[in-house]
């Protein structure tokens, strides 16, 4: 039987990504065995496939029953998931049966893994909600929630995964080998390439074990992966005498969820490696071109424009990429395969500190609190609900409110301090932050997000905007990745929305705290606010809040045609058009914040009339009369600063109407060059 994650993951993938594509989905109300019940309709070349509904999204993102009837002829017979598989694959131009094969291997690998991590985890007692920061990174069990082979790892054996993969929770060594300066390239933002080798290396291998090593070469770090695929490439053989195998191991370092960015809690830097595995869309081998991307990024932040971004988000920590080194061919051309960059590790104490013991509060307790947000939207093993769900019951009882005012609340704090930054480096500074929600941690206080940790700064890109922002660092150095304002947009909105923003709606929804429809009011308030605030490129929040359609990345499209997602030539033609949730009529006239770190909109309901409202929350309600010189006021709000935003805002639509009552405005043009 499918695995829960396996069967919702394959079939929300389907219905959002391929309907009318070869097959139309719909969610319908059908007869089975007599009962009425909701159902996601598949229609096929051979025949539909109805899977009733244990919740209903309005965007796609539903919650299967884990039954599967194969209609066809009239008749509705219940199916194996493998066979409804082999259905859905049936209705696809698939050129010749060996491919066929390969796709429901890969589907079925998928499936066969989430079922022995979980099974892993049931059996080791790992099975608490996460509570820091690794343990967060290894309960994702599900992996990516939109695509139908999430956790397939090709060529990986068994004892390779759970060696090697996060879920399994195992600690490895990295291995060590000492290369020619001649044949290193690299780049470093602070201090040298040799500066954090040395000190990686030092760290990592006790001084009575450690080989001399020439003064022409350096220490080199590989993840056992790496490492046995470079002892089997040509470069290897080609590069003998420049790339010397120590024989050094050193231990401690974990799997985080993209598998190939591995921690370890006493060193300075996370590392992030080229690993020849492919996971769901992409080879995951990394490319020096990313790499600059993410110097690029840390040289930005030292840029007095992005000093000014870290000043203005208190509450976001962006986990800097600085540097990276790789090994050249003979030719001298940079290699991707043993390819290493240096992450920072935000949880890391001072190098004196670890070095005397005088630790102020242990790493342990600093990672406490910090979840990656696509863990806390799955339901994790051994929980009966998403650890989103838990932490928005947890505000509910602890402030006494609704469930359903809780979920509000817990939304607009994540707005504020997730996407709100992200938000604001777009449009105020041009910089792209490709954040789905496998590159956002979260920090969780009381309930409640308080701040986030970005992620991957090799996946970030440049505007005009920042071109003019950052003018001093492009004079000297070009954008890696470069895209117009108005044809980033829809791309971008693809990982904050459509991955983050929508994966975290659902979440909360299906544990039954709210409509979605009552959450994307939240959601629109934020960002008209947003808008309201004269960003200096306002075109993301007027594509968010007025056009029709987002853009949506059709990953069983790209699966089907075993793309290899990292090096399409036009990544767009594997985009379409959804309908955009944030769309709506009823914005805000304006949105105030307050002095309590909250904000209040202000929505007309008549002429004289208004409601304050803050995360769809009614807080208040000001209706306002002008007769003559004399203005009559009415407010029914308990809050001070509620109270005192109704009288503030009545000044000024009152003071503009008696303007306007008296004065004419006239506009004189004039003529002449």
């Amino acid at each position: 039987m499918a695995h829960s994650l396996s069967f919702q993951s394959f079939f929300n993938s389907l219905f959002v990504d391929m309907d009318g594509l070869f097959i139309k989905a719909e969610v319908i109300e059908a007869d089975i065995a007599g009962k009425p019940r909701k159902c996601a309709c598949f229609s096929l070349s051979n025949g539909a496939l109805w899977l009733p509904l244990s919740y209903f999204s309005t965007n796609g993102r539903h919650r299967y029953a884990q039954e599967i009837y194969h209609v066809n002829d009239g008749s509705a017979s219940e199916v194996s998931f493998p066979i409804a598989v082999d259905l859905v694959l049936g209705s696809f131009d698939i050129e010749n049966s060996q491919k066929r094969d390969r796709l429901l291997q890969r589907i079925g690998d998928s499936n066969d893994y989430i079922q022995r991590a979980s099974t892993y985890k049931a059996r080791h007692g790992s099975v608490a909600a996460p509570a820091r920061f690794i343990e967060s990174e290894q309960a994702l069990v599900g992996g990516h929630s939109m695509h139908p082979s999430p956790k397939s790892c090709a060529p990986l054996s068994h004892s390779e995964q759970a060696d090697f993969l996060p879920e399994f929770e195992a600690e490895f060594e990295i291995e060590w080998f000492a290369v020619a300066k001649q044949q290193l390239v690299g780049e470093a933002q602070v201090e040298t390439l040799e500066h954090h080798l040395q000190t990686l290396f030092e760290l990592s291998i006790p001084e009575e074990s450690r080989t001399i090593i020439a003064d022409d070469y350096l220490p080199y770090p590989m993840h056992p992966l790496q490492a046995k695929a470079w002892r089997l490439s040509q470069e290897a053989v080609e590069l003998k005498g420049d790339v010397v195998d120590l024989q050094l191991r050193s231990g401690g370092w974990q799997a985080t969820s993209s598998c190939r960015a591995i921690y370890h809690p006493d060193m300075p830097w996370m590392l992030k490696v080229s690993l020849p595995i492919k996971l769901t869309n992409s080879l995951r081998l990394l490319t020096a071109k990313e790499a600059r991307r993410g110097t690029l990024f840390s040289q930005l932040l030292c840029h007095e424009a992005g000093q000014e971004l870290v000043q203005r988000l208190p509450t976001t920590t962006f986990i800097e990429e600085p540097a990276w080194i790789t090994i050249c061919s003979k030719q001298g051309h940079e290699l991707d395969l043993p390819l290493v960059s240096f992450r920072d590790n935000p949880f890391f104490t001072s190098l004196y500190e670890l070095e005397t013991g005088e630790h102020e509060v242990s790493v342990h307790d600093k990672t406490k609190d910090h979840h990656l947000l696509a863990t806390a939207n799955q339901i994790c093993v051994g929980q009966s609900e998403s650890q989103v769900v838990t932490w928005v019951k947890q505000v509910a009882a602890a402030q006494s409110m609704s469930v359903e005012e809780a979920a509000c609340l817990w939304l607009g704090h994540f707005m504020q301090h997730v996407m709100a930054p992200l938000c604001v480096a777009r449009s105020d500074y041009g910089l792209i932050l490709l954040a789905h929600q496998q590159n956002i941690v979260l920090k969780i206080e009381e309930g409640l997000p308080i701040g986030m940790m970005y992620r991957d700064c090799q996946g970030s890109g440049i505007t005009e905007l920042a071109l003019q922002r950052f003018a001093s660092v492009f004079e000297h150095v070009d954008p890696e990745y470069f895209m117009p304002s108005e044809q980033v947009n829809p791309y971008l909105a693809y990982y904050l929305i459509g991955n983050s923003l929508m994966n975290t709606v659902s979440a909360i929804a299906a544990g039954g705290l709210a409509t979605e429809e009552k959450l994307y009011e939240v959601c629109r308030e934020h960002l008209a606010g947003l808008a309201a605030a004269h960003p200096l490129d306002p075109s993301f929040y007027d594509y968010l809040l007025n056009s029709p359609t987002l853009r949506w990345k059709r990953n069983f499209l790209c699966f089907l045609e075993e793309n290899n997602e990292a090096t399409l030539s036009n990544p767009a033609e594997i985009y379409r058009d959804i309908t955009n949730p944030l769309l709506g009529r009823n914005l805000p006239l304006c949105t105030k914040p307050l002095p309590d770190d909250t904000y209040i909109s202000v929505y007309s309901t008549s002429h004289n009339e208004w409601s304050l409202v803050s995360n769809s929350i009614e807080r208040g309600r000001v209706t306002a009369d002008l007769y003559d010189d004399l203005v009559t006021v009415k407010i029914a709000a308990k809050e001070s600063l509620v109270w005192w935003s109704a009288i503030e805002h009545v000044f000024i639509i009152s003071m503009w109407r008696w303007f306007s009552a008296r004065c004419t405005l006239i506009y004189e043009p004039r003529f002449g060059r």
